[in-house]
């Protein structure tokens, strides 16, 4: 199958996901804010896709974090597409673009989501620098998911971890993500 690029209402288009250009440097705030729900919705997708794969892979706990995982991200890519309604912005319904599902071991799988989740880090950064450039209600909702981010990427990172100090032992991992579940926060580290 052939992936497609999505089509901006300004004329310009979005990549698909497997592309690894870097972010054309002179999009406008209305196109990052756009760029933002399609990667949104791709992540509730991969997150799916993530969770199909661990139980698929006897990681029960583990598909039930993605699934919720897949749900946040869902409700991300609708606070993003609920402020651009606020401010007048135009939004394009998000175009899903071809996911990864398949992974060779769960160290694959947590590495591509730790990635995943730094590329996320990375475009909510140039909507906040964009923002920030033009005085911009937009670095409300940047700042929000730039706090978010923080914690997001020290989760993953921590779940990469744990799968390393575990050795392989699926029994280990899965113990130590139903702790982490049934946390309230997903805060790794901290008291």
């Amino acid at each position: 199958m052939a992936l497609k690029a999505t089509k901006l209402s300004n004329g310009g288009s979005i990549p698909p996901m497997e592309n690894k250009e870097e972010p054309k440097e002179n999009l406008s705030l209305n196109d990052l804010l756009q760029n933002q729900v399609c990667h949104e919705f791709d992540n509730e997708r991969l997150y799916l896709s993530m969770a199909l794969w661990c139980e698929e892979n006897g990681y029960i706990e583990t598909a039930a974090f993605f699934s919720g995982h897949s749900l946040e991200e869902r409700q991300h890519g609708m606070d993003f597409i609920n402020f651009m309604l606020k401010m007048k912005i135009r939004v394009e319904p998000p175009c899903p673009r071809e996911v990864q599902r398949d992974f060779d071991d769960m160290k694959h799988l947590l590495e591509e989501s730790v990635k995943r989740e730094k590329e996320t880090s990375k475009m909510i950064s140039e909507i906040h620098k964009e923002a920030m450039k033009t005085n911009n209600l937009a670095i409300t909702i940047a700042n929000k998911y730039l706090q978010e981010q923080v914690e997001e990427e020290q989760l993953f990172e921590s779940l990469l971890n744990l799968n390393n100090l575990c050795n392989g032992s699926k029994i280990d991992f899965e113990m130590e993500v139903s702790k982490i579940k049934a946390k309230d926060k997903y805060k790794i580290g901290t008291l």
